[in-house]
């Protein structure tokens, strides 16, 4: 069976052959305007085993997934997003493929699902960042047994920093299903680092969208990371009616050729906007333009809330706040923490309100600029009311520390 964690004992039973070859080898808020009260946190839910999703004869994959944001909570569902990437793991059909680009793969039971998934006939391609491999056995693990004969089209690799350029890392965290039930383009993005320590330590989010738009948009940047070479590495940007997404590393690394600061140039200041950021880490100069910004179009009558992770450096956050912005600690002293990337907006155009919402994997430092980030844009009003309830329970947590106080707990 699979490996089971002390915390979260639901998971399908495997057959001893799958065991043996292991042990060888929403709650969406009703908001009106976003002065509206944050929704009541949701009530902690795990995803059954999905192996009830599939007809006796394990032919048919009847779960259909849906486009959504999922929130790992460690406090009140530290489970939630393992669980659902298993679950679209578990419902992909023979012949389908999976496509993992991921920082690290640490999860017993991912690491379980994907070899399943390898063993009944799926395509499984996966590249892990190099160094991560002695902390993170799962990954190699899975290596073992899809690299074992060279012709397959299953395999996993390591890049030892950006796979587009030299330096950096390769630090995103995208998980690509050619289909998953009666679903086609399944991409799920965000911040999640696959870890059962990620699980129970960081405030983690991950777009669920169902688009060929986007998953071709992800997977014409693979094409070039898997040949762990780009001719001419470069942001590349993509945009759909309602979507935009940008990739990482960047070569012209100054605030003209900043996504982030293109983004905030876009955006209409006023009494009517509204930004909110969670944010792992801001730090060095690249923090400091974007800080700037922020700093002036609150000044300008933007209204502009901050919950700042581990690594925001004491200078941002004063930068910051010299300019009216409201920022409170994403670092908490049970050792818990925001690994969050995400920024919201809300403003008015033509007399309407528009709702955008950016979830990815881009810190927003000099460094990560090198790597190899992926950050998708939605523009949904329900998306934004899912991001603001998520949002507004870390934004109102109890315990938050800075500095020597803050000590996360990261994996």
């Amino acid at each position: 069976m699979r490996p089971l964690r002390p915390v979260h004992p639901v998971r399908p039973v495997r057959t001893l052959l799958v065991a043996l070859l292991l042990v060888a080898a929403p709650v969406l808020s009703a908001f009106t305007d976003d002065d509206a009260p944050p929704a009541p946190p949701p009530a902690v839910t795990t995803v059954a085993a999905s192996a009830t999703d599939r007809a006796a004869d394990g032919a048919a994959y009847t779960f259909t997934p849906r486009s959504t944001l999922i929130a790992s909570d460690p406090v009140r569902a530290p489970h939630r997003i393992t669980d659902q990437l298993v679950r679209l793991i578990d419902n992909v059909p023979p012949g389908e493929s999976i496509e993992v680009m991921t920082y690290f793969l640490g999860s017993p039971a991912l690491e379980a699902a994907l070899v399943d998934a390898f063993r009944r006939g799926v395509e499984v391609r996966a590249v892990f960042e190099a160094h991560t491999r002695e902390d993170h056995r799962e990954g190699t693990a899975l290596g073992r047994i899809l690299n074992r004969r060279s012709t397959d089209r299953s395999w996993v690799r390591f890049t030892a920093g950006s796979t587009r350029a030299s330096g950096g890392a390769m630090h995103q965290k995208t998980w690509r299903f050619s289909r998953v039930g009666g679903a086609r383009f399944v991409t799920v993005t965000g911040s999640y680092n696959a870890s059962d320590l990620a699980d129970s330590r960081a405030h983690s989010l991950m777009w669920q969208w169902v688009d060929e738009g986007v998953y071709d948009a992800f997977a014409s940047v693979w094409a070039a990371q898997v040949r762990m070479h780009d001719a001419a590495p470069r942001l590349r940007t993509f945009r759909g009616p309602d979507w935009s997404a940008y990739f990482s590393p960047l070569t012209a690394r100054t605030p003209a050729g900043d996504p982030v600061m293109r983004r905030l140039a876009g955006i209409p200041v006023g009494d009517g906007t509204v930004i909110r950021i969670a944010m792992y880490s801001m730090w060095d100069t690249r923090a400091l333009w974007i800080a700037d910004r922020l700093a002036s179009m609150a000044r300008r009558g933007a209204r502009v809330v901050l919950v700042a992770g581990p690594t925001v450096a004491p200078e941002v956050r004063a930068t910051m706040r010299s300019g009216g912005v409201a920022v409170y600690a994403g670092c908490f002293r049970d050792g818990t923490y925001t690994h969050s990337k995400d920024m919201s907006a809300s403003w008015l155009s033509g007399g309407r309100r528009q709702y955008w919402t950016w979830v990815g994997s881009d810190n927003w430092t000099t460094d990560g600029m090198a790597s190899d980030e992926a950050v998708l844009g939605i523009r949904s009003r329900p998306m934004h009311a899912r991001f603001l309830a998520y949002f507004e329970r870390l934004r109102t947590r109890a315990g938050g520390v800075y500095e020597a106080a803050c000590r996360p707990k990261e994996g």
